[in-house]
């Protein structure tokens, strides 16, 4: 799993903008202090109906903190950009299209769930980005629940990557 202090691995990932498909090493996303949200799957359950409604509520708060957010899931760009309209997220959130889990399995983030026939997907996490290091990330102990890396906790916990202050998001599994 990716540690705080390293940087970010070189991937090959897409997103969509109208009709036209755009393919991007994953580091040339980021544009200064970036807010990276893992996901298991677009139009899966928990991810549509809480972790995605919670970040677009808390975007708001976020990108007093943040240069940019960046949602990332092993789905294929067009899926995506569907589920971003659907949802109507901002436009300073992007959706990241890692469909062959390039950029996942690099960072350590995948995760096996056969029971409900998501097959390799994305575990639930968020990595605070800044020059292409991690200065921050947390994972959920579960890709079926939202705590640390949900929309309010996040916020919550945005007043304190300013002052270097570790904050204590014990519902999840933690890794400041």
């Amino acid at each position: 799993m990716i540690e705080i202090g390293e940087k970010l691995p070189h991937a090959e990932v897409a997103l969509m903008r109208g009709d036209a498909l755009l393919v991007f090493d994953f580091p040339e996303l980021l544009l200064g202090r970036t807010l990276v949200v893992g996901m298991p799957g677009a139009f899966t359950p928990v991810c549509s109906h809480s972790h995605l409604p919670s970040l677009i509520t808390a975007a708001p708060e976020l990108i007093k903190w943040v240069d940019q957010i960046l949602v990332v899931t092993p789905d294929n760009p067009w899926v995506l950009d569907a589920w971003r309209q659907t949802m109507d997220a901002p436009e300073h959130m992007l959706f990241v299209s890692d469909g062959n889990a390039v950029f996942t399995a690099a960072c350590g983030m995948t995760h096996l769930e056969t029971g409900d026939f998501l097959g390799q997907c994305a575990r639930r996490y968020a990595l605070l980005v800044n020059d292409r290091t991690v200065e921050r990330r947390w994972v959920e102990d579960s890709i079926y629940e939202v705590g640390a890396t949900g929309g309010g906790a996040l916020a919550e916990a945005a007043r304190d990557w300013t002052s270097g202050i570790v904050s204590d998001l014990s519902r999840a599994s933690v890794c400041e």
